[in-house]
């Protein structure tokens, strides 16, 4: 059980961390050349002149090479664990909510950056809320796993 359970907490903290990068990433990421023209605001994570953080398809390979797999990872490492956990517990079903609000997370950084590749622009207030959500739900849950009964 005790690989299971490090397996588990290092495919979440390679997650967690690609997750906040991806979404790092999206807000510093420079916009096209139409998108500039369109606008001239700046948000506080973009400076107009600024070069991506990433090079061009750089963002689609952290999500799809690292976070994406963690993420698969973590989730199966951590179903893993079920049959020596009681699920009966109520913070069990906490933290799967809250992971679950992760999983959700992730799945609108992906939605950004094809919104991103796509030339559509993503609104900077949209990336802000999906960082705080998403680091919300990380620290909700490392506080659910140290609070949890003995």
């Amino acid at each position: 059980m005790l690989w299971i359970k490090t397996l588990h907490l290092a495919a979440l903290l390679v997650w967690c961390a690609a997750l906040l990068g991806v979404v790092a990433a999206l807000s510093s990421h420079a916009p096209d050349a139409a998108h500039t023209a369109k606008t001239s605001r700046s948000t506080p994570f973009h400076d107009e002149g600024a070069t991506p953080v990433l090079p061009h398809g750089g963002l689609r390979q952290m999500f799809m090479l690292m976070a994406t797999p963690a993420a698969l990872m973590g989730i199966a490492a951590g179903t893993a664990l079920f049959p020596w956990v009681p699920v009966t517990e109520g913070w069990l079903a906490a933290k799967l909510m809250v992971v679950a609000v992760l999983a959700g997370c992730h799945l609108l950084a992906g939605w950004a950056i094809l919104r991103r590749e796509a030339d559509q622009p993503v609104s900077p207030v949209a990336i802000t809320a999906l960082a705080g959500l998403a680091l919300s739900a990380m620290l909700l849950t490392l506080w659910l796993v140290l609070a949890k009964p003995a």
